[in-house]
């Protein structure tokens, strides 16, 4: 058949055709192969087709190649495969190309390769698609990958995948990588990550990105960083979240960022954790912050703490807490304040809480307040603490009272006074309550004021208990009194600088009798005179004594009645002679009976007889033996009369005589008396 013409081999029938040997088509030349019509090639036999020659294949024409039956294909020897040519591939049916079978496929040219179309691509079964070895893979084109179905491209082996150009890449379709097996996503080498889209990064399974290599990870393009789901990325392990770059993590959003695993935000570098802005970290979750190890809290910066809500500040450990620096705490917004935690404000040191603003301290509760250590609250600025609210101070233990330093103390506002209890007011050292301005310390209530120890009582002045107020002062116990300072009660050089005689009522009998006579004696007139019965009545005799004898003087018409008949009894001459008349005029007949002999006789002619009728009648003999004739001269007859008979006994001859006649009349046995004894003397 060498000798036939290509006009000849055209003119040979198919009914011939069918029935060619193999030797014939053995020796079929190039021209005559290339002379073959499709029709006359699809009634070759199988075996008759497989028999032509390998090298002189190549010369069949592309237009004759879809004649070919699947048999026919299926018979090729792989080196007659081999030696197919671009064009002769490309005119294959999809149904021809799959029945040349995996081990011919695998064994075309790259000439071959460059021929097959998207739609051949997409129409191999998955054994032919996993025949393709690295180098055939490593020649197709963006087209050839985009052809393939999403199962026949998981059949490529981990070094196809890996041999993929990456002018290839863009020809997977989102479908393709979202079907992306893990073991192909592991296989895609750091080049062809950079090369992905975001497209193509979105579409990934959050399985197929947890399959990605550290080093792939920091290969993503920061472009395509924003397509990222939340679902890849909290699949993402510890070391993963660790290898985004500092470029990449500023392409995240908030929403990203708290997709991340917690422990994948503790892998991140102090730079990575510092390049989150202060959007980015309104997005971390309280699991990622209540996470975060004391390496993480102290790379976080200034911008970071000012972002964060009440509930994720309160999220962070004490121990994290207590790595944030001087300027994190002063950028904690006020709103947020109210989320530390007990245990994250007990961490705060004496460096750090001057960090605390005035407008910050001012958003502080009693409980907050109350969990600061002493050495933080005394660091707190003056400013600081004097912006602590009436219900903040509310909160102070009587430890941190105790610690208090006098610069604290002088920094209490009126207000916070006003809201201090009686044991913090007690826990205040005695210095340090002496250190509270003048001017604020009609503030404390006076539940407070009743918790003040006899030591910062004693620290009282003259220009401060001025300033007292009546209920204040009304509270004072007998404990408080014995602390409180002579100069104190009176100044006797600071004109005004007492307590006020208008305040005076407010003191306790309790009080007052607790008083030394140190005490007593320095009371003014004028604060003596505006004592109340009761309280005259509960002032001891040593400082009755104690007072001269103006302040005796002073005691009002209605407090002199109150006295007791054991304060006259052991009053002095001098008090006694201080006695005004009208004092006298009001004291009754125990009263004047418990006047010692001598006190009695201290009382002058002219007063002797304001003293009541009544009065008289408690007289003992030993005072009237005391009366002269000059004073009983001075007597009324209701005086005389009042005398008890065992009184009168005690009258001396010359004091019976001086009773005038008129006075008399009305006692017989006087009368009798005055009589004999005028005889005695006739």
């Amino acid at each position: 058949m060498n000798s036939f013409s290509s006009d000849d081999i055209r003119a040979i029938s198919t009914l011939a055709m069918q029935g060619m040997t193999t030797a014939q088509a053995a020796a079929l030349g190039t021209e005559e192969i290339a002379a073959l019509t499709s029709t006359q090639i699809a009634r070759m036999s199988a075996s008759s087709f497989a028999a032509l020659n390998t090298t002189r294949l190549t010369s069949l024409v592309a237009s004759t190649v879809d004649g070919l039956t699947a048999s026919q294909m299926s018979s090729l020897s792989t080196a007659s495969a081999s030696k197919l040519t671009s064009d002769q591939v490309r005119a294959l049916s999809t149904t021809n190309l799959n029945a040349l079978g995996a081990t011919n496929l695998a064994a075309l040219s790259t000439d071959a390769i460059a021929g097959l179309t998207s739609t051949q691509m997409g129409a191999l079964s998955n054994t032919n698609a996993a025949a393709f070895t690295s180098t055939q893979v490593a020649l197709m084109t963006s087209d050839h990958i985009r052809g393939l179905t999403t199962s026949g491209l998981n059949t490529f082996t981990t070094a196809e995948i890996a041999s993929i150009r990456g002018v290839a890449l863009p020809g997977l379709t989102s479908t393709q990588m979202a079907a992306l097996g893990t073991a192909s996503a592991s296989a895609l080498t750091t080049e062809q990550a950079s090369l992905l889209t975001s497209l193509q990064v979105n579409s990934l399974s959050a399985s197929a990105l947890a399959a990605f290599t550290t080093a792939n990870i920091a290969a993503i393009d920061t472009d395509e960083i924003d397509g990222l789901s939340t679902a890849q990325l909290a699949g993402l392990n510890s070391s993963q979240v660790g290898a985004f770059v500092v470029a990449q993590l500023g392409q995240f959003t908030s929403t990203q960022l708290g997709a991340l695993s917690p422990s994948g935000i503790n892998a991140f570098t102090g730079a990575e954790l510092a390049a989150v802005s202060s959007t980015q970290a309104q997005g971390l979750t309280t699991a990622q912050l209540a996470s975060l190890t004391t390496a993480s809290a102290s790379a976080l910066t200034s911008d970071q703490t000012r972002a964060l809500t009440s509930t994720q500040l309160s999220a962070i450990s004490a121990e994290a807490f207590a790595q944030l620096g001087t300027n994190d705490i002063r950028n904690i917004s006020t709103l947020a304040i109210a989320g530390i935690t007990t245990a994250q404000i007990s961490e705060l040191t004496a460096s750090t809480v001057v960090g605390l603003s005035s407008d910050q301290a001012r958003q502080l509760s009693s409980v907050q307040v109350g969990a600061l250590g002493t050495a933080a609250l005394n660091a707190l600025a003056t400013d600081g603490l004097a912006a602590l609210t009436e219900s903040a101070v509310s909160g102070f233990t009587t430890r941190q009272m105790s610690k208090l330093d006098t610069e604290g103390a002088k920094a209490l506002t009126e207000s916070q006074l006003g809201a201090l209890n009686s044991a913090q007011m007690g826990a205040l050292g005695a210095d340090n309550f002496a250190a509270v301005n003048s001017d604020r310390l009609d503030a404390i209530s006076t539940t407070a004021f009743a918790g003040l120890t006899s030591a910062q009582i004693a620290t009282i002045t003259s220009d401060e208990i001025s300033v007292l107020s009546e209920g204040q002062l009304s509270v004072m116990t007998a404990a408080q009194a014995r602390g409180l300072a002579a100069t104190a009660i009176y100044s006797t050089t600071e004109a005004g600088k007492s307590i006020s005689s208008a305040n005076i009522a407010a003191l306790s009998t309790a009080l007052l009798s607790a008083l030394s006579t140190e005490q007593a004696a320095a009371f003014s007139s004028a604060q003596v005179g505006a004592m109340t019965a009761a309280q005259i009545a509960s002032l001891s005799t040593g400082s009755l004594v104690a007072m001269s004898s103006d302040d005796i003087r002073s005691i009002s018409i209605d407090a002199i009645s109150s006295l007791s008949t054991f304060q006259l009894s052991k009053i002095g001459t001098e008090e006694v002679k201080a006695l005004t008349a009208d004092q006298l005029s009001l004291l009754n007949s125990a009263q004047l009976g418990a006047l010692s002999t001598e006190n009695f006789a201290a009382i002058s002619s002219d007063r002797l007889s304001s003293v009541s009728a009544a009065a008289f009648a408690g007289l003992t003999s030993a005072q009237a033996g005391t009366l002269v004739a000059a004073e009983v001269n001075l007597l009324t007859s209701a005086q005389i009369a009042a005398i008890s008979s065992s009184a009168r006994a005690g009258l001396s001859t010359e004091a019976v005589a001086a009773i005038p006649s008129e006075i008399l009349r009305p006692c017989p046995r006087l009368l009798w008396l005055h009589w004999m004894l005028r005889r005695l003397r006739n």
